[in-house]
């Protein structure tokens, strides 16, 4: 009787024990906003690059903090002295998770179907928001075998590979503009299912770096910060990459289930001018708003302690940060008198596009309206619900103001450089419109500088130029905070608070 309670136990605990390990393979991800493709050739929104992480790889990695390039599908590579031709091995044995063989063709496909108009797999619509960079980097591809294959750059632009997806060439041309809604690439986990709010991948047993020891992870969108925040306090979230209201950060602390994460990250929030219609086709306007706009008063107290006032166009933890350069100082006076130069001595009225369901982006514009009526500027606020419906407002307005983020990966100044500022970027990432020929000339020829005190006075001259003409006003730069369940084990974030090893060795205990 005795030995027959004990195996009942023993096979209970077994049982329990199977059951507990299968309901915490599976890891909930809370995403605030929605992806617009998981296509990296068609991706505007940051939030995208979540799921896409984990089911897409690249040739090559940056590390954790970004300061270097580490082995991704490229096991190896040499680079020439000037850094302009690349000559990679692959991996061996790596398949797409449609079984297709990942080779040098395949990869030489992934790159051109970028920016090649002639090539079979070359879409422009909807506008591949990074095209002109690759076309701008790389000036041919060429493979010697199915494992080798060479880039020959325009300028030095290694940690480049680590921005573009190789992904199935089978699959790419099946499903045409639909690849976006259910890529095949070769990361440790295979997109199963996408419908509304939910996206699901599935863990890849063939990985060639070895299976994930989760079996599952579920996105789930979230249109609300509160939600989310919601959402994981009571532990229906297991992660969420940034608590991007800072209004919430101490409900977060608050709670014995998740704990926040502090990651530097490299990002600008800016007010915007839309230069090419009166009346912020002036630069003399531009420098009245810049000066009537208390930039450490509005950090510091809508900030709550995770934003840094913006000195100029890049973060202090960027490659190529200058501290002598500083946008107009805080001087209403100053910025009335200029707006009486300028022809508007009684007075404007513009409108300012902004994503009213971002607390803190809501309480700036509110600021920001307080501060710009001091020289005699009214400003309508025009509130748009997503991040989605705001891109959408900002390309469609003729005049004005608008409040936007960039964020990037890499400490690279020509990451933030480039899209916001250069003319090429117009119609994609340069949403004020702003074009000066002198700018792109500074921007190119620092591209092609190696590292070093030359490129860095061109880098020098470039941000000063931005900041006397100032298309935008840059207000901080974000400190993300990200939400960890206390169940998660062994995670990792890089600077854009991606999981750095793609959620491979995590592990979640019982709820």
């Amino acid at each position: 009787m005795i030995r027959r309670t004990q195996a009942a136990t023993l096979l209970s605990f077994a049982v329990w024990a199977v059951f507990a390990h299968a309901a915490g393979s599976t890891l909930t991800y809370g995403l605030y906003g929605d992806p617009d493709t998981l296509d990296s050739a068609k991706m505007a929104t940051d939030v995208a690059l979540h799921p896409a992480w984990l089911i897409c790889e690249t040739l090559v990695n940056l590390s954790k903090d970004g300061q270097r390039v580490e082995p991704g599908l490229a096991e190896s590579w040499t680079l020439s002295p000037d850094g302009l031709l690349a000559t990679m091995t692959l991996r061996s044995g790596v398949k797409f998770h449609d079984g297709t063989r990942l080779d040098a063709e395949a990869v030489k496909l992934a790159f051109e179907r970028h920016f090649r108009p002639g090539h079979a797999l070359y879409t422009d619509k909807p506008p591949n928001t990074r095209e002109q960079i690759r076309r701008e980097l790389v000036d041919t591809i060429q493979f010697h075998d199915a494992s080798t294959i060479v880039f020959k750059f325009k300028y030095p632009g290694l940690p480049y590979l680590s921005q573009v997806d190789v992904i199935s060439p089978t699959a790419a041309g099946r499903l045409g503009r639909d690849f976006g809604r259910q890529p095949v690439c070769s990361g440790p986990f295979k997109f199963e299912s996408w419908t509304g709010n939910r996206l699901e991948v599935v863990a890849n047993d063939g990985y060639w770096a070895g299976r994930p020891k989760l079996d599952r992870v579920i996105f789930r969108v979230f249109d609300e910060p509160s939600a989310l925040v919601g959402a994981m306090v009571k532990g229906e979230v297991d992660f969420s990459p940034s608590i991007v209201d800072p209004m919430y950060f101490e409900k977060v602390r608050g709670s014995a289930r998740v704990s926040l994460v502090r990651v530097p990250s490299l990002n600008v929030t800016h007010l915007g001018f839309i230069t090419d219609q009166p009346p912020f086709n002036d630069p003399l306007v531009r420098r009245a708003v810049t000066h009537a706009l208390d930039l450490p008063r509005i950090t510091t107290f809508l900030g709550r302690g995770a934003a840094i006032p913006a000195r100029g166009p890049l973060p202090p933890a960027m490659k190529g940060y200058d501290p002598t350069v500083s946008q107009a100082p805080y001087d209403p006076a100053k910025g009335r008198a200029l707006i009486a130069r300028a022809g508007y001595a009684s007075g404007l009225t513009v409108p300012l596009v902004h994503h009213e369901g971002y607390t803190i982006h809501a309480e700036l514009a509110g600021a920001i309206r307080s501060d710009l009526r001091r020289i005699g500027v009214t400003v309508d606020l025009v509130g748009k619900p997503t991040w989605g419906e705001l891109l959408s407002g900002i390309r469609a307005q003729s005049k004005g103001l608008f409040l936007s983020a960039w964020n990037v990966r890499g400490p690279y100044p020509e990451r933030i450089l480039f899209p916001l500022f250069h003319s090429r970027s117009l119609g994609t990432t340069n949403l004020t419109r702003y074009r000066e020929p002198k700018l792109d000339s500074l921007l190119e020829a620092a591209l092609r500088l190696p590292e070093g005190p030359e490129q860095q006075r061109t880098y020098r001259q470039a941000q000063q130029l931005i900041v006397d003409d100032c298309p935008m006003v840059v207000l901080y730069h974000a400190v993300r905070m990200a939400a960890i369940a206390e169940r998660v084990q062994h995670l990792e974030l890089n600077l854009g608070t991606l999981p750095y090893d793609k959620l491979g060795r995590v592990e979640l205990t019982r709820r």
